[in-house]
Order: C-alpha cells, then sequence, then structure tokens
C-alpha cells in the first residue's frame, strides 16, 4: 500500500482492452491504491454488434447483466467505506447509472473513463439505430445522464473534448484528455526496415466497423493488384460489423494476396507490426473518425513503424507529415498511391523514425502520467508517483 488515495476502480469493463489497462497502470505509477472490482460482461463478446441480435440473444444479455449489475453493486457497498473515489471503466454507461450514482450520493469523486459515448458509436458511426429514432433518443439521453452522474469525464482527444461540450453540454472543465497510448512492456521499438524482399507486407488490424473504412481498404487493394501485381501482400486481421463482406472478397480475389485472420494474441500484435513494411490506421469518412487516434496507431508507433491513415483534427495532435502518411478520408486512389510512395526503403525508415519519435512525446507512459496527476489534484486526490 501507498500513501496515495485508494480508488475503486469498478465497473462490466473489458478487464483486457487496453484503455482500461491504461488508466489502472497510470494510477498506480501516480501512487494511487488500486483496487479492482470488475464484474465480467463486456469481454465475452467479441463481437458486440452481433450478440444483441434475435430477441433470444437479448433476453439472454439482458439478463446477465442485470446479474452482474447486482453483484457490483453489492461489491461496491462493500469496499466503498475505506476508498476516496470512484473510476469507472470502458465500457461503463450502465455502471455510471449504477454504481456511478451510489458514488455520487456517498459524496466521492466518481470518474468515469467511456473512451467513447453510446451515441457516438451506435448511432453515428455504424448506424445501428436511426439518428431520428426513439432509441437513438434514449441512448443520447443514457450519455447525457452518465455525464451528469461523473464529477470528471476522461477522453481520449481534445478534438472528443469539444464533442462531448458541444453534442452534451459538459463543461469543459470537467473534461480531462488522456491520449490512449500503448504499453510500452509489450510494443518497443522493434521495427527495422527491409529491402530485401519481393513484396511490400501490409498489415492491417481491427474491429471491422465503419471507422476503420474497411471498404476503401479493399478498394485500394484491388486498384494495386491491377497497377501493380504481385508487389503488395496483405494481412488483415480482426473482425465485427463489417467481416463477412471482407470474407467474400477474399474469397472472390485471391490474386490480391490476402492473409486473414480473425484473431492474434495481444501480445504477438508487436511482431506483426514489427515484422510489417507498413500499418494501415482508418480511414472511415465519419465525424467519429474524425475525432479519435486509435489504439493501433499508438501501437504501430510505439514499434517505429511506417503508418498511412486518414487526416484528422484528432491525428494532428499527436502527427503531422513527417512522422506518418496522412490521406484524405474514404479515398481509395489516395491510399492506393500512398501504398506506392511508401515502397522506397528510405522513405519508410524516416517515417517510422518519426512516428517513434512523436510517441516519446505523446504517448509514453511519463508523458501521460503529468495529466492523470493533474486530473487527480483537480478532484482533491493526490498521488505520489512519477
Amino acid at each position: 500500500m501507498t500513501n496515495g488515495p485508494t480508488i475503486l476502480y469498478a465497473g462490466t469493463y473489458e478487464r483486457t482492452y487496453p484503455r482500461n489497462q491504461q488508466l489502472i497502470r497510470l494510477l498506480r505509477r501516480s501512487g494511487c491504491n488500486v483496487i479492482e472490482i470488475h464484474e465480467p460482461f463486456w469481454e465475452k463478446m467479441q463481437d458486440k454488434s452481433r450478440s444483441f441480435r434475435g430477441v433470444t440473444a437479448i433476453v439472454f444479455a439482458v439478463l446477465s447483466l442485470y446479474l452482474a449489475q447486482v453483484r457490483l453493486i453489492c461489491r461496491v457497498i462493500a469496499n466503498m467505506r475505506g476508498c476516496q473515489a470512484l473510476m469507472i471503466g470502458y465500457i461503463g454507461q450502465i455502471d455510471m447509472l449504477t454504481i456511478g450514482v451510489l458514488g455520487r450520493l456517498s459524496g466521492r469523486p466518481v470518474i468515469f473513463n467511456p473512451l467513447v459515448t453510446l451515441t457516438d458509436t451506435v448511432v453515428e458511426d455504424r448506424r445501428l439505430v436511426g439518428e431520428d429514432s426513439m432509441i437513438a433518443r434514449l441512448i443520447w439521453l443514457v450519455d447525457w445522464l452518465t455525464m451528469r452522474v461523473s464529477t470528471q469525464v476522461i477522453t481520449d482527444t481534445q478534438a472528443n473534448a469539444e464533442y462531448l461540450t458541444e453534442t452534451f453540454n459538459l463543461s469543459r472543465n470537467r473534461i480531462s484528455v488522456l491520449h490512449v497510448g500503448a504499453d510500452e512492456a509489450v510494443f518497443r521499438d522493434a521495427y527495422r526496415v527491409r529491402s530485401d524482399r519481393a513484396a511490400i507486407d501490409v498489415l492491417f488490424y481491427g474491429k471491422m466497423i465503419p471507422l476503420h473504412g474497411i471498404e476503401t481498404i479493399l478498394t485500394a487493394i484491388r486498384q494495386l493488384h491491377a497497377s501493380a501485381p504481385q508487389r503488395f501482400r496483405f494481412e488483415i486481421i480482426g473482425s465485427g460489423q463489417h467481416r463477412d463482406h471482407v470474407l467474400e472478397f477474399i474469397e472472390s480475389s485471391p490474386e490480391c494476396q490476402i492473409t486473414y485472420r480473425p484473431w492474434v494474441a495481444y501480445r504477438r500484435l508487436a511482431q506483426r507490426i514489427a515484422n510489417a513494411d507498413v500499418v494501415l490506421g482508418i480511414f472511415g469518412v465519419g465525424t467519429k473518425a474524425s475525432r479519435v487516434v486509435p489504439n493501433k496507431v499508438f501501437q504501430a508507433m510505439a514499434v517505429g513503424a511506417p503508418i498511412i491513415t486518414r487526416d484528422s483534427p484528432a491525428i494532428r495532435e499527436v502527427l503531422d507529415d513527417q512522422s506518418a502518411l496522412l490521406i484524405p478520408p474514404g479515398d481509395s486512389d489516395a491510399l492506393c498511391s500512398a501504398l506506392q510512395r511508401i515502397e522506397g526503403p528510405e522513405y519508410r525508415e524516416q517515417l517510422g523514425r518519426g512516428a517513434r519519435e512523436a510517441f516519446e512525446r505523446y504517448g509514453i507512459d511519463g508523458a501521460l502520467l503529468q495529466h492523470v496527476n493533474e486530473m487527480l489534484a483537480d478532484q482533491g486526490l493526490t498521488g505520489h508517483g512519477s
């Protein structure tokens, strides 16, 4: 135990999700005693968009969530006396309306780490419900309530902080910005330029959702094969909303040299990044895509790999034209040209070096710890770490 404040990090959050691991790690480095109170629910769903399809699936999910909340409430009440604050992790909107309310009633700070809002994800990005529908309005209300329950909200970019202020009328001084960074114990500076390969190895990994712009990638792959057959090899890792479309494309285009894997162990991703010649970020045209710097971009930065991703206000918070190849969103022609441009090993080395330098400025724990300490101080909590 340290002399710092005791914080309950509680909820049905995804325990292995990098954002939750990051916050817990940084809180402990700041000198806080962190007690995890976790009830597993969300990590059981690899593809959340498919987990709520059908009446039976919905009923089972609601029942499981209800039981998880009952257990969670009991455990939080049992541990509340010895803590100075409550933090709710990602995914935590429902948790905020149960244990978050308990925390506020107890007079303690309640810090919410949502990463994304339900409105942003379900309505605006994935478009699973219509923007003007009653369900969309209910989702917005849930988001609005979670913001009001919290004493502080942690988001990942300045662009997202502005979104929360404009969309939910949340005071800017109640928002802390903390970039998602990358776990330095896993993602180390390991990229080395290779000029002796017969083809350029291109890596894409992530959830196959609109934000990632998978259609832009597939179109660029087809264009590249038409102009430079056999010059590029692609590895696609992930699953999600558009997985079936990706599999259909691969099956119908064997000549495009695409290897697909539904999943790779988290600790093996760093080697995958280091072995690739270039890593693809996101290319979605939605507003959400313009406000985020996803985990995989920071992870590629940490490894020192060349990155091609869409240009946006958020990405410009950490990368520029010297540290990544930034292109317009949803532009397969631009992506095709960028991949052809990156064939030169000297250019890849330059971009990889720039990416790593940017990570050392914006993504390492040492740089992020200062923001965590400032957030704790704003909440009347004092850590002693460095």
